[in-house]
């Protein structure tokens, strides 16, 4: 589990106009990530998708400029309609786990953890946690080093992420 309260432990929190199950529907469900993951203007390709506890994402992120990155997630815990719990790495396009292509000090697997919170019947609140793990402290400290970062990257996700809800939900 995670310690919510180390201080290397990345959160983001946002609120979203959705349905609990409509939110964790968009994270479970392929049609709906290839929609929205990733920043705006990048294309998502699923390599595998098996989402079970030990079920693998392995997906393809390509830049307008053709740039292509690869990520995977390791699915440990879910309990539908409120967590998804995943180790998340950079990878290859085989999925063989690597580094972060512009950090020698990236953790390659970080626990993360996908919440959501039933405001009402309409709108749900997704937290989002994350912390490394089998890390060393340089790892830790260029993690926690890049929160920031990670909130503008993510958030950049999350407001993809509310464009195509309006979209499926008018």
């Amino acid at each position: 589990m995670i310690n919510k309260k180390d201080k290397h432990t990345f959160t983001l929190s946002k609120v979203f106009d959705a349905p609990i199950q409509l939110m964790f529907d968009v994270h479970s469900q392929a049609e709906h990530i290839i929609k929205y993951w990733g920043p705006k203007g990048f294309t998502t390709t699923l390599i595998q998708f098996d989402f079970k506890p030990g079920g693998i994402l392995h997906y393809c992120m390509e830049s307008p400029e053709g740039h292509k990155s690869y990520g995977k997630q390791v699915y440990r815990e879910i309990e539908e309609p409120t967590l998804i719990n995943m180790i998340t790495s950079f990878c290859d396009e085989k999925g063989n786990i690597i580094r972060h292509p512009m950090s020698d000090t990236w953790p390659k697997e970080v626990l993360n953890s996908m919440e959501f919170e039933a405001i009402d019947d309409t709108t749900t609140k997704l937290t989002v946690w994350g912390i490394p793990i089998n890390a060393t402290e340089a790892e830790m400290n260029t993690f926690y080093a890049a929160h920031e970062n990670m909130r503008n990257g993510y958030g950049g996700t999350l407001a993809v992420l509310e464009e195509y809800l309006k979209s499926i939900t008018k």
